[in-house]
Order: structure tokens, then C-alpha cells, then sequence
């Protein structure tokens, strides 16, 4: 449902998936980059699918936690292969972390619905 705060949160975090699939280019031939580019494959179909589940808040905030851990997996992919210094730091290292921004913003939000939905049903 788009009207929610949430589901922007979510959109924008997908928006920024795609563009660091697209930017990023990670070596492969380590094995430490094949799993950051599979965990980033992964990142996008999760995050579409938790910005659906608008009906089911509590399974929405276990993919947006799922997709934070998936993002932390790409961060300390990517600082080894930083440390082995096969990769630069630059911009685009900031990527994960607005992804996680982003989904953390989206589960405050829905954790903040879950919680008004569990008052109105108190008053009942």
C-alpha cells in the first residue's frame, strides 16, 4: 500500500538495490564477492515482496530485518575484500548502510501501525 510511510522507505531502499547492482562492480573471482553480489541479488525480490505484505505487518518487519541482515552480510563482504585490497572505497560503499537506513525506517514505521492496530483492538 503506497499511502504508507513505509512503503516509500521500502521504495526508496529498492531504488537504491537496483542502482548498486547496476554501479557496483565487485570481483567476483573471490569468493567473498560472489556472496556479496548473490546477497544483493537476493535484496531486491525481498524487498518487493515486503512491500506487498502490507497486509501481514508482522511478517513485513521479519523480510525488512532480513533484508538488514543481508545488507550487514554485503558490508563485511565487502570490508574483506577491502582489507585484501581488491576493492576502493569510495561512494559506493555508502550503499548498504542507506539500505539499512531505509529498512529500518520502514520497520519503525510498521512496527508504529502494529502497535495502533493492537490499541483499536484493545478498545474494542
Amino acid at each position: 500500500m503506497i499511502q504508507r510511510v513505509q512503503s516509500i522507505w521500502l521504495l526508496v531502499g529498492l531504488a537504491v538495490e537496483v542502482f548498486m547492482l547496476c554501479q557496483c562492480n565487485m570481483p567476483i573471482q573471490y569468493v567473498t564477492g560472489a556472496i556479496a553480489l548473490v546477497c544483493n541479488i537476493i535484496l531486491m525480490p525481498l524487498t518487493i515482496v515486503t512491500v506487498f505484505l502490507y497486509k501481514h505487518r508482522r511478517m513485513q518487519m521479519k523480510f525488512c530485518l532480513l533484508v538488514v541482515l543481508f545488507a550487514l552480510i554485503i558490508c563485511v563482504m565487502w570490508g574483506s575484500l577491502w582489507s585484501m585490497g581488491s576493492l576502493q572505497i569510495d561512494w559506493k560503499c555508502v550503499l548498504p548502510l542507506l539500505i539499512i537506513i531505509f529498512h529500518i525506517l520502514a520497520y519503525i514505521g510498521i512496527r508504529k501501525d502494529e502497535k495502533l492496530v493492537r490499541s483499536m483492538d484493545r478498545i474494542r
